[in-house]
């Protein structure tokens, strides 16, 4: 019998080994390659974000900075319409007739005092606020006044000087108010008409003013 020959088989052998080696051989350069790809595809936003840095901070600056000016500019406007909206309340309260609580009827400003005090005490109060004690010039004045204190029977600005009675700004009293034939000195207002008592009494009083100037 022949015998095979050893060099015959380990030429065989090599032939048979040289296709696996190369398939092993590139499924270790595809699985490279894969692994290159994946650690490519993570250094990837690294780099972008490395490259965004320089970028980053003078953005968020000027975006403080814009922030802070828009912010500015609100307040600015805010305080102009807010003067604005009190110069016009000035302008509206300067058209008002009257002081703060007065009362204006027939070009007159009215005061209607809660407090009672005496003739003198009254009239001070009055003078201090640029008026004086109720001056009437007619008995529908007289009856628009009696119509608004009811019965309190308020001080007005008339007082006796000597056989007469005079108001406060000096002028005498005509008949037709001062029908008066009470006893006393200083006059008040009772049931649409005149009356006189002591001026030490105390009693709510009436102030009388001209409206401001323009009115």
């Amino acid at each position: 019998m022949e015998s095979s020959s050893p060099s015959g088989s380990c030429s065989t052998d090599r032939s048979s080994r040289a296709p696996l080696l190369q398939l092993l051989l590139q499924e270790s350069e595809l699985k490279d390659s894969k692994v290159r790809e994946q650690h490519e595809g993570q250094e990837q936003p690294i780099r972008s974000k490395q490259a965004l840095r320089p970028f980053v901070f003078p953005c968020l600056i000027a975006a403080c900075i814009l922030s802070f000016l828009l912010a500015l500019v609100v307040i600015i406007l805010a305080a102009l319409l807010q003067q604005k909206k009190c110069s016009s309340n000035g302008a509206a309260m300067r058209l008002e007739p009257c002081p703060l609580d007065w009362l204006y009827n027939g070009r007159t400003c009215y005061y209607f005092s809660k407090e009672r005090e005496d003739w003198n005490q009254s009239q001070l109060f009055c003078s201090f606020h640029n008026s004086s004690l109720a001056l009437i010039n007619s008995q529908s004045e007289l009856n628009f006044l009696v119509e608004l204190t009811c019965e309190h029977h308020n001080w007005i600005g008339l007082r006796r000087r000597g056989d007469t009675f005079e108001w406060a700004n000096g002028t005498a009293c005509n008949s037709t108010l001062c029908s008066i034939t009470d006893f006393g000195e200083c006059a008040y207002i009772e049931d649409a008409a005149v009356r006189v008592s002591g001026c030490s009494l105390t009693r709510p009083y009436i102030c009388t003013r001209k409206p401001f100037v323009g009115t």
